[in-house]
């Protein structure tokens, strides 16, 4: 390589360098917030009604709350965990949505559903009636606060070992 094609190459280097190191140009994490914010919608709506643990009614819709599963409504803890919900989530207030997804097999939302500053997912996680759901959860601080209502045996972590729904529900499937 010749001397001048060296240099060439480093002042390359260089300008490729502070081309990407730019605060003007948007970087691939930021990018990637961006698009994932551009496909939350956001609705607001009243309350009809507290489906389960983890599953309200609100403007006419299903929705799911997001990152966590909570007992199904005939297992161990099901009918609790929906009525920890249902003390700060009652019918006729105003809850806002942000959907982070559709279910079209089951017809409704999953999204992160907040009545004014209470984000009902991470209060059924913190009064210990969620389990975070590891396959789909986005909230670094759920895996913290689901520990901590272990550890102070709040909710389903009064129990030993309390079967986690998504295993429950393998086990109901697998004895039909």
């Amino acid at each position: 390589m010749s001397e001048s094609a060296f240099w060439v190459f480093v002042a390359l280097i260089f300008v490729l360098t502070y081309i990407l190191q730019s605060p003007d140009l948007p970087k691939p994490r930021q990018e990637a917030r961006k698009a994932v914010r551009k496909y939350q919608e956001v609705i607001t709506g009243k309350v009809e009604r507290v489906v389960d643990g983890d599953t309200v009614r609100i403007a006419g819709k299903s929705i799911r709350l997001g990152f966590i599963d909570t007992p199904e409504m005939k297992q161990k803890g099901g009918v609790e965990s929906k009525a920890n919900l249902e003390k700060v989530c009652k019918p006729g207030m105003t809850a806002r949505v942000t959907i982070l997804s559709r279910d079209s097999r089951r017809n409704r939302l999953n999204g992160l559903v907040s009545i004014g500053d209470i984000d009902l997912s991470t209060y059924q996680v913190k009064s210990g009636w969620a389990w975070v759901y590891p396959n789909y959860n986005k909230n670094p601080e759920l895996p913290i606060l689901e520990q901590k209502a272990k550890k102070a045996r709040v909710g389903l972590w009064k129990e030993k070992a309390p079967t986690a729904p998504w295993i429950w529900r393998k086990n109901k499937k697998e004895k039909r």
